[in-house]
Order: structure tokens, then C-alpha cells, then sequence
């Protein structure tokens, strides 16, 4: 490469040779039509085309040209030996890499033996590795959002290989593969995006892509994302030559104006009448924006007014002040709030009656307390 790297850009590309590696090789999941994996020497010659292209996507073009032209001289042992040699020298480049994640975060990995000692329960390390690369392309990022999603993926490890396979497909226009569960939703569905950007949205962290479905853009929860698909060279290759044209795309006009920017579901104003004992505490402890339409000194109470899209917190208000708060509007959330107090009656009634089931004998209850 003619580019020499900073420490921070070594490091990046011995996490992406580390995490890449592990699941390409180690894992030996990889099968596409382009290039298969068949030994340790064509993992380095993939990732020495992924680099090359990362860094400079023309000269690649030409030097894959000049290569090309190469083989069609009549030489196999040349072309073979040239091959080998190319390949040791990439080995040592991708080792000086290796090294200086090795004494960042004390993993290893060794493609002969085929032994990683990154482990599923190495949380803290996963989570340090995660919050570099997101760094290095996210908009904006913060370690608790990060905390979330790393809770809420199944395979940690796949976490991070994830992260860096959307910072190919953002910069190179690639699809991606995954399931997605929306909130309040069991099942996952099947996606298929390309990546505009990652930021928080609403404190979380959002994956901001173009639905193939859906032909929108719009926002996607990094911790509701599960089972992506981390083999990104194909398309990679594929895409030098077939450029994919989407719609144009700004992030800040897109989370100011785009309704499809928010997670949660549009913004309802509540109505609250509320015992007006109870009104400091719930000015002074309530997170929301808020405002008193209406005071009543004859019956101590009160009408509040709730502007939020997260109708699960105006239920939850409503459960802990019990007879004190009432919802009185809009009808909509009246009468949801209602079906959920009668499902609630119901499941309660139908717990009871089941704990019920085991009845005392007559003749046990009367033996008792009699002695000879």
C-alpha cells in the first residue's frame, strides 16, 4: 500500500483482519461465486484487496488490470510464484496490524492453528473493540446506547464484525442482509438495506438505511438487529463496476423532517386529571414535557396535559398514581388504556383460580389439634 497508516488506522484494520478472519475462516462460513477461501494464503490476498480498494478504489482497478493481463501469458509457475510472494508480504503487514491490536486489547488470533482466544463472555473486551470501530465512522455514538445493543445481540462476538461490514457498505453503497424485530413485535423479519449512516436516534443507536422493501429510508434499532449476513466482498467487488443509484440523502434533514426517523410512534398529547396533592411531585418527577391546563380548588384537582410518543410511560404514570390520575383523553388511549386494565382483571382472575386448584380433605382439617 502506498499509503502509511496512522497507529489508530492499524489498529482498525487488525480489528477488521482479527474479526473478519475469525468469521470467514475460522469459522469457515464463507461460500460465494467471486473467490473462495480455500487456505490461509487467499485469506490474505482477500484482505489485501479489501484494503486496497478501502483505500484507494482506482488504483486497485489498475492494478487488478495490469494483473489480469499478466495471466495471460503462458507461465503458470511465475504467476504462481509471484502469487506466493505477494502473499508472504501481505502476512507480515497484516501481522504488524495483529501486533498493535494485541497490545491494545490483548487478543490474538493465529490463522495456521486456527485459534482465536476472543471469547463470547469476554464482554468488556467486546465492548471496547465495538466503541473503536463504531468511532471511527459513527455520526454520533455514547457507551450506554452501546451497552443496550451489545446486551441485545445473541452472538457478541458478531457485534463488532457487524459494525465493521456497515462501514464497507456506507462507504461503498453495499447491501445488507438481516433480521429485525420491531418493537412490541415477537417475530424477526428479513431486510434488506443499504446503509446511509449510524447515530443516535432518541438515545439509541440507529442504523439509518434505504428498505429495499419499503423504498424508504428510515431508522432501524442496532439492538433489534439480529442474524446479519457478514460476507460483504462480493458485493464489494460487484460494486466497482455496477454502481447502485439511491435517492439523495442528508442526515440532518433526515432526522429533523423525515417521519421515518423515529423509533417510536408519533406524538400524542395526554390529558390527566390528577388530585392536586400529588401535582408538585409529579411537576418536579416526570421527565416529559408537560403543562397544567386547568386548576380546581373546590374538588383539589387538576388537568394535565402530556405531549410524548411513548404511550407505555403515560400507562405506567397511571398504574403508580392509581386513584389520584386519571387519563380523560384523547378517547383513543382512553379506551386502550382501558382494554389493557380488563386483560389485566382477566389474567389476574385466571392466575388465582389456578393457584386454587389443590383443596384440603375434610377429614385432614378435622384430625387436627385431636389427641389421644
Amino acid at each position: 500500500m502506498a499509503k502509511n497508516l496512522t497507529k489508530e488506522e492499524q489498529i482498525q484494520k487488525g480489528l477488521e483482519v482479527l474479526l473478519l478472519g475469525r468469521e470467514w475462516y475460522l469459522k469457515e462460513r464463507t461460500k460465494n461465486q467471486h473467490n473462495e477461501i480455500m487456505n490461509v494464503g487467499d485469506l490474505y490476498t482477500r484482505f489485501d484487496e479489501i484494503h486496497q480498494i478501502d483505500m484507494d478504489p482506482e488504483a486497485w482497478k489498475k492494478e487488478l488490470l495490469e494483473f489480469n493481463e499478466d495471466e495471460e501469458d503462458d507461465i503458470p509457475k511465475k504467476n504462481q510464484k509471484k502469487k506466493t510472494s505477494l502473499q508472504e508480504k501481505v502476512r507480515k503487514r497484516l501481522q504488524n496490524y495483529l501486533d498493535e491490536v494485541k497490545a491494545q486489547f490483548g487478543i490474538s488470533i493465529n490463522f495456521q492453528s486456527k485459534h482465536c482466544n476472543l471469547r463470547e463472555n469476554d464482554i468488556p473486551k467486546i465492548f471496547s473493540i465495538s466503541l473503536t470501530i463504531l468511532k471511527s465512522f459513527a455520526h454520533f455514538t455514547s457507551d450506554e446506547a452501546l451497552q443496550i445493543v451489545l446486551k441485545n445481540w445473541k452472538d457478541k462476538i458478531t457485534l463488532p464484525t457487524f459494525l465493521i461490514v456497515i462501514r464497507y457498505a456506507i462507504k461503498f453503497n453495499l447491501p445488507l442482509e438481516f433480521q429485525y424485530k420491531k418493537l412490541m413485535n415477537i417475530q424477526q423479519g428479513p431486510r434488506r438495506v443499504y446503509p446511509r449512516a449510524i447515530t443516535l436516534v432518541e438515545g439509541n443507536l440507529g442504523l439509518i438505511a434505504y428498505d429495499t422493501n419499503d423504498k424508504n429510508t428510515k431508522s432501524f434499532m442496532l439492538s433489534r438487529i439480529q442474524n446479519p449476513k457478514l460476507d460483504f466482498y462480493p458485493a464489494l467487488i460487484s460494486s466497482l463496476s455496477n454502481e447502485t443509484k439511491l435517492p439523495k440523502f442528508n442526515l440532518i434533514d433526515y432526522l429533523n423532517n423525515d417521519p421515518f426517523a423515529k423509533f417510536q410512534k408519533k406524538e400524542v398529547t395526554y390529558t390527566i386529571w390528577m388530585a392536586k396533592n400529588n401535582l408538585d411531585y409529579f411537576l418536579h418527577s416526570i421527565n416529559l414535557a408537560c403543562s397544567v391546563i386547568e386548576e380546581d380548588d373546590k374538588t383539589n384537582s387538576a388537568i394535565v396535559e402530556i405531549k410524548t410518543h411513548n404511550e407505555y410511560l403515560i400507562f405506567d404514570i397511571l398504574f403508580n398514581y392509581q386513584r389520584y390520575a386519571k387519563l380523560i383523553g384523547p378517547k383513543e388511549a382512553v379506551s386502550a388504556f382501558r382494554a389493557k386494565l380488563h386483560d389485566l382483571t382477566q389474567f389476574y382472575a385466571e392466575t388465582n383460580s389456578k393457584q386454587q386448584t389443590k383443596k384440603v380433605s375434610p377429614t385432614t382439617g378435622s384430625q387436627r389439634g385431636k389427641r389421644k
